[in-house]
């Protein structure tokens, strides 16, 4: 989440770089009685946490309070990937970032994406055109098969 846009801090005009945050998310057992979720409602409950978060965030109005905001994301989510929890998915978004309209000299990118990784994660990122959305999506093998065929992602994808 690009936290500059949302935090009340003053930022020095010479500063540069990118301001981020974990938000880990557990969803197994927590309500009762839930045994599976669907897409919309992980996505309704990440939406949730994002905009909780980005509250939070908008409160902030001292840098050492927003460093240790950032500091504990990341260490909840450390903790996260060193337990044994084995749905652990990172999913990160580089929307708005307008990554393709870079030209390092020899014209603007042609593709923009990850380099082979061998966990599961879930990564989002603007077309060339800025009218839709790529998902990079790392699963299992075992756990692709169902997800290619499943009912609710073949509706949003082309």
């Amino acid at each position: 989440m690009n936290l500059c846009e949302k935090i009340g801090l003053t930022i020095p005009t010479n500063s540069y770089g990118n301001l981020y945050t974990v938000i880990a998310a557990r969803f197994g057992g927590f309500m009762a009685n839930e045994s599976e979720l669907g897409f919309k409602e992980v996505v309704n409950r990440m939406s949730e946490m994002v905009r909780n978060s980005k509250a939070g965030y908008a409160k902030v109005v001292d840098g050492e309070k927003l460093h240790s905001m950032v500091k504990d994301s990341l260490m909840d989510f450390t903790e996260l990937v060193f337990t044994s929890e084995e749905h652990l998915i990172p999913f990160s978004s580089w929307c708005r970032f307008q990554l393709f309209k870079n030209d390092f000299g020899w014209g603007r990118l042609a593709l923009v994406g990850l380099a082979s990784v061998k966990f599961r994660l879930v990564f989002l990122i603007d077309d060339e055109d800025d009218e839709g959305i790529y998902a990079w999506v790392t699963l299992k093998e075992d756990e692709m098969i169902p997800f290619k065929h499943d009912v609710e992602i073949q509706a949003i994808t082309s």
